[in-house]
């Protein structure tokens, strides 16, 4: 079985994080056409100045470069005219990570939380490579965690400290957890960045909304879910399942797995619109796959560079 997807243990250290460079390096090439609509992995941003990307042919103003001024179109024309570029600027990226003591679970391969942990990762790794800045902001157990965006070997280092505390399973057992990384963002005036959130939520509040909403209008947000798709393909029978109230037994039938199947279809349906109507791009994968697999992904629609 590949270790990647089932490690030996879904607490990971820096060590095993710090591997992933190694996978970070060979993801490929970005497309050059996304999926969809060009995001702040492009590297460029939609300001006038003189960049990669030409972005117009307009008539020449008074304070525009007279190197820019496109002679072809002014003869034909007969009127000025001049090319307006996209700027080409340092991209910088916050990794949000959002984990409920549920997450801290998973029939095969591994746990919730420790693939999101290793895909955060990845994309951090990355995003380093490209010595572009990363920073982050983890809510997990009573915990939150945040990084500003920096490029410095140092400021690494604690990014990965933080991504292997969030995977130790005792956080489990904390019952209450107040805050989430979009909330502490907000409070911080997060603007201008790529926000690459990972959450195990199965639905949203209106607040959480309207929260979202208000930061998604200054940055560019991605929201991954990962789900344990083994848990609708339970065979009938008693289970015996301990969490923080103690132990339960229940029993599965094929009709109480067939009505959850249908839940979480229609809670992932909810949350997909509900994203969608704030603007932001809901990317959801089973538990089974690799993260390398999810980070390609996100590459081709555009996510991540």
């Amino acid at each position: 079985m590949d270790a990647l997807i089932s490690p030996d243990s879904p607490e990971l250290d820096v060590q095993n994080l710090s591997d992933l460079a190694v996978f970070a390096k060979k993801l490929g090439k970005a497309p050059l056409q996304p999926h969809r609509r060009p995001m702040l992995g492009s590297h460029l941003t939609r300001m006038k100045g003189h960049g990669m990307e030409m972005l117009e042919v307009r008539e020449y103003q008074a304070s525009d470069d007279m190197r820019h001024i496109d002679w072809r179109v002014s003869a034909k024309t007969g009127q000025t005219h001049t090319r307006v570029y996209a700027e080409e600027r340092e991209h910088s990226r916050i990794l949000a990570l959002d984990l409920s003591s549920q997450a801290y679970f998973g029939t095969k391969h591994t746990f919730v939380s420790t693939r999101m942990v290793q895909l955060l990762c990845l994309v951090g790794w990355r995003t380093k490579i490209q010595n572009d800045k990363i920073g982050a902001c983890l809510s997990f157990a009573n915990k939150d965690v945040f990084l500003p965006a920096k490029n410095q070997a140092s400021h690494f280092s604690a990014l990965l400290t933080s991504l292997s505390d969030a995977t130790q399973v005792t956080h489990r057992l904390t019952q209450v957890k107040t805050s989430s990384p979009w909330r502490s963002l907000l409070a911080r005036n997060i603007r201008h960045q790529q926000i690459i959130i990972c959450s195990d939520k199965s639905e949203l509040s209106e607040k959480d909304l309207e929260e979202l909403q208000r930061l998604s209008k200054y940055n560019l947000i991605h929201w991954i879910s990962i789900e344990d798709e083994h848990l609708d393909q339970l065979p009938e029978g008693q289970y015996r399942l301990q969490d923080m109230q103690g132990i339960q037994t229940i029993q599965i039938t094929n009709s109480s797995m067939q009505s959850y199947k249908e839940h979480r279809l229609m809670a992932k349906q909810k949350m997909n619109n509900q994203l969608s109507r704030v603007g932001i791009p809901f990317h959801y994968f089973a538990l089974h796959e690799s993260p390398v697999q999810i980070a390609r992904h996100l590459m081709a629609f555009g996510a991540l560079s």
